[in-house]
């Protein structure tokens, strides 16, 4: 499941790079760390990613409902700016 997210991620942010290609880095990626550190590299990974994840979602909370840009208003911290901006988009009809 990790080789395959890793695939696609690789192949979503580097334009033109092969999914053969990605999952083959990132299958090399993972076994390199599993055979220098044993299964504990790979349990001490998960922590580091755990933890990484936790940090960027406390930023972008923080981001979010804290942060007053040059307008004076952040739109995705009021729920009524969110609500009118939803209203006035449009959504496209298929035929």
């Amino acid at each position: 499941m990790a080789t395959a997210g890793g695939a696609a991620t690789l192949t979503t942010l580097i334009q033109g790079f092969s999914v053969e290609l990605a999952t083959l880095l990132v299958a090399a990626i993972i076994s390199s760390y599993t055979f220098m550190g044993g299964l504990g590299a790979a349990f001490y990974m998960s922590y580091f990613n755990s933890a990484a994840i936790l940090i960027l979602i406390v930023i972008f909370l923080v981001k979010i409902f804290y942060d007053n840009s040059s307008s004076g208003v952040n739109v995705l911290g009021l729920a009524y700016v969110l609500l009118d901006y939803s209203r006035l988009s449009s959504i496209p009809s298929t035929p």
